[in-house]
């Protein structure tokens, strides 16, 4: 535990010190209030190259597209010059992260590159974690090698996501494996999923070997394997099945960590730099995507854990 805070806090501090920069803390009228809280948020004050009074300003004279005005006094306004064009809700953006293109169209052109990747891992990850914990029961009858499994995932789980990262790379490094493979890379990914999946698929697998109806079928003479496979596979899915929310949301919005260190063109290294750039437009579209596409994991995992629900007819 202790250990799993201070990477974790190592962590949070570096985010911090790359995001907290700022250069423009002498802009007049935008000291340290709400509304400079606000423009920082929306990415428009680092943004800001110059700005300028005018006396007897005519707020009805459009402004270009690189241009917003905030009234001071009577007639008096400050008009401030952007570096992009479109940062102001309701005008066409031009931004280098989009190269021209419109920025949903490059959102869903890096989620593509994203899902190249990141499908194959989840697959692999559920597979493997599912095969995992089906040997591990068949074959380890030893209390104390049980045991001692257990504890190994446990400590697994509770590593932070990018150590985990890091420590398979590494692991790559030193068996000169590529670690731009895709399947690798995927797994890399969601190996931190697996993880947890191998713990909570292992825990309800125990806990549907222990119903009387399994019990029954032992007493039979029923070999373990088939009761595995045949009665106790199915209702031990729907925890993984529930797990598919953040997988699904971590498949579709990416990792910038893991997406660099592969040399992925995809969405999560999107998202940095259209946060570190103050790429307000292209940030707020894809929080207006993301909205819409975590409905898709809800109705995904809806859908699939009330068919495998062994009991969804006595619910009925």
């Amino acid at each position: 535990m202790l250990l799993n805070a201070i990477i974790s806090t190592f962590f949070c501090i570096s985010l911090l010190n790359i995001f907290s920069n700022n250069n423009n803390s002498n802009i007049p009228f935008i000291q340290k209030n709400i509304f400079k809280d606000y423009l920082e948020y929306i990415g428009i004050l680092k943004s800001i190259e110059s700005y300028k009074l005018i006396y007897d300003f005519d707020p009805n004279i459009p402004l270009s597209k690189d241009h917003f005005v905030k009234h001071i006094v009577n007639n008096l306004y400050i008009v401030y010059e952007t570096k992009y064009k479109g940062i102001i809700w309701g005008t066409p953006h031009n931004s280098p992260l989009t190269n021209g293109k419109s920025p949903i169209s490059t959102i869903f052109s890096k989620m593509k590159n994203t899902l190249k990747i990141s499908i194959p891992g989840i697959v692999l990850s559920y597979v493997i974690s599912i095969f995992f914990i089906i040997i591990w029961t068949l074959f380890i009858k030893n209390k104390i090698l049980n045991n001692i499994l257990e504890y190994i995932m446990l400590f697994l789980h509770s590593l932070p996501r990018n150590l985990t990262v890091i420590l398979i790379v590494s692991l790559l490094y030193y068996l000169k494996v590529n670690p731009k493979n895709l399947i690798i890379g995927g797994f890399a990914w969601f190996f931190s999923f697996f993880i947890f999946n191998a713990v909570i698929f292992k825990q309800s697998l125990d806990k549907n070997l222990s119903e009387f109806y399994i019990i029954s079928a032992k007493s039979r003479g029923i070999k373990i394997f088939k009761i595995i496979t045949v009665h106790a596979l199915i209702p031990s899915l729907v925890p993984l099945i529930t797990n598919l929310r953040p997988t699904l949301a971590t498949a579709f919005f990416g990792s910038s960590f893991i997406e660099i260190m592969f040399g992925i063109d995809g969405i999560g290294a999107l998202t940095i730099n259209a946060i570190k750039n103050n790429d307000y437009i292209v940030y707020r579209d894809l929080l207006f995507v993301g909205v819409f596409i975590m409905l898709i994991p809800n109705l995904i995992t809806d859908i699939v854990t009330y068919n495998i629900n062994p009991y969804k007819d006595v619910l009925e």
